[in-house]
């Protein structure tokens, strides 16, 4: 989802509500330490973070592979996104999931 959001930022409040509802981020958020969602540079600010997730409740599903987000290196737009190879403001997130075994 696009919640427009840091983990810890202002207006996460629904993150930290899915986690402790049993959600699990498809990205484990360990992962994200570097990682972003955004990268925008407007005017002389430069704004850097992860607002986009894919959550699952982990139960008769196995997250199996997620598509790799680039390095601020592979943004070669001046101003970040939008540009000509990633024409959204956000990178596109993916994850493939696999019924567990297990499921009754």
């Amino acid at each position: 989802g696009d919640f427009n959001a840091d983990i810890d930022g202002d207006g996460a409040t629904c993150i930290p509500s899915a986690a402790n509802a049993g959600f699990f981020s498809a990205y484990p958020f360990a992962r994200m330490v570097n990682a972003f969602t955004t990268l925008k540079t407007r005017g002389t600010k430069t704004s850097k973070h992860t607002i986009d997730y894919i959550f699952h409740s982990g139960v008769g599903l196995n997250c199996t592979d997620t598509l790799n987000l680039p390095s601020e290196d592979d943004i070669t737009e001046p101003a970040g996104l939008p540009g000509f190879c990633y024409p959204s403001d956000h990178i596109m997130i993916g994850s493939r999931f696999r019924f567990a075994d297990d499921i009754a």
